[in-house]
């Protein structure tokens, strides 16, 4: 069974945009790109995905995919993230890819072994399910979105709470859905406190890449209570 995974990720020159009132730019680059890399380590260290498909407007976060091994889907500046993706999920329908993933880019907990049973989810080896979903920590977004073959449903990113409509979708369309709550998937970082519970859950690894990119006057922040 083909397994691609697709990761959308905008310029990291304008990533981390709500967290502006304790990080300065620099600092929300730094953090946007080791955030893109842990990622996609995790899916190249993941047995079950033959390929990665980064989804992005930024010549930045093309030059650092290709570096790591992906393969790039440039887009148009301002094109909308549930478009972006349901163009390269059907990219990768029309290249006869079985199953798909999409993943967001800014997930500091997630790893291979956690891709692995999220996928598990959708295979031939199991009572197979249509769709996997993997909600955030609110259930109101979605981390990851699991499809097999790729373009099952249209998807919902962009939307606030995408978890519910990928819900309502699927139920429309009679389809079998297994939610997949897990933290390390469900952990994203978007404000000042999931920077504080970032280094609270990465305090014991102070050489991490994703602490390492926070400057000094970042980490201070990250600090304050």
């Amino acid at each position: 069974m083909s397994t691609w995974a697709v990761v959308p990720m905008k310029s990291f020159l304008r990533g981390k945009s709500r967290l502006a009132s304790v990080l300065g730019a620099p600092d929300r680059a730094a953090l946007s790109r080791a955030l893109f890399e842990h990622v996609l380590s995790a899916v190249r260290d993941c047995r079950v995905i033959d390929g990665c498909l980064v989804v992005t407007d930024g010549d930045d976060v093309a030059q650092v995919a290709r570096a790591l091994g992906a393969e790039v889907w440039p887009q148009p500046k301002g094109a909308s993230l549930g478009e972006c993706i349901d163009d390269a999920l059907g990219l990768l329908e029309n290249k006869e890819v079985d199953r798909a993933l999409v993943l967001m880019a800014d997930l500091p907990l997630v790893d291979s072994h956690t891709l692995d049973r999220l996928l598990e989810r959708v295979s031939e080896k199991r009572s197979r399910a249509d769709l996997a979903i993997a909600p955030d920590t609110h259930e109101e977004g979605t981390s990851a979105l699991v499809l097999a073959p790729p373009r099952r449903i249209a998807t919902c990113f962009g939307h606030e709470d995408s978890f519910s409509h990928h819900l309502a979708r699927a139920a429309e369309e009679g389809l079998h859905v297994a939610i997949f709550r897990n933290p390390k998937l469900a952990f994203d970082v978007d404000t000042p406190a999931d920077l504080r519970h970032l280094q609270e859950s990465l305090g014991d690894a102070p050489g991490h890449p994703i602490i390492l990119s926070l400057s000094k006057g970042g980490s201070e922040i990250v600090r304050q209570p």
